[in-house]
């Protein structure tokens, strides 16, 4: 049986892994690869280096929205629909939405217009206010500079509603 003179130390493993890694290396550059697989392949490399990266920071996009931002393309971080969107930037301009304005607007049902504003509502994006024939939709930031004379308002709203229980 054969004893080498010599003990496996991390170094040694270092050392092996070094040779290894390079001859992969050169092995890998004398490869002949076609050219539009190599440009195909460096796209790949980049978009999902994209996509991990978003995925790290906390901002994950799909492949396709991190492929489509790469071509230049617009791409909503949100899955709004157009309604939605339009419906965000006329708050933009204006101070509230009520429901028929939505659905006047886009030209939709009443009930397809409550769905699209409660979706906008439970992701954040809209608060609503009032109560009944009364709710409008704000943005956030316009609900958050209410004068105290609305949050009474609002709040005695509640109350009716509620049966004149506080809430």
């Amino acid at each position: 049986m054969y004893n080498p003179r010599f003990q496996r130390t991390d170094a040694l493993i270092a050392m092996i892994s070094r040779i290894e890694a390079e001859a992969a290396r050169v092995v890998i550059l004398r490869a002949s690869v076609a050219a539009r697989w190599e440009s195909q392949l460096r796209h790949e490399a980049l978009v999902r280096s994209a996509h991990h990266s978003t995925s790290i920071e906390g901002n994950p996009l799909s492949l396709e929205e991190v492929t489509d931002l790469l071509a230049g393309r617009e791409v909503t971080a949100l899955d709004l629909n157009a309604r939605q969107i339009r419906a965000l930037e006329f708050l933009s301009r204006e101070p509230r939405m009520t429901t028929i304005l939505y659905s006047q607007w886009n030209r939709v049902s009443r009930a397809t217009a409550q769905r699209d504003l409660a979706d906008l509502v439970a992701r954040g994006l809209l608060r609503q206010r009032g109560v009944g024939r009364g709710i409008y939709y704000v943005l956030p930031q316009a609900d958050e500079a209410q004068t105290p004379s609305d949050e009474a308002q609002n709040e005695a709203q509640n109350t009716r509603r509620a049966g004149g229980r506080s809430s």
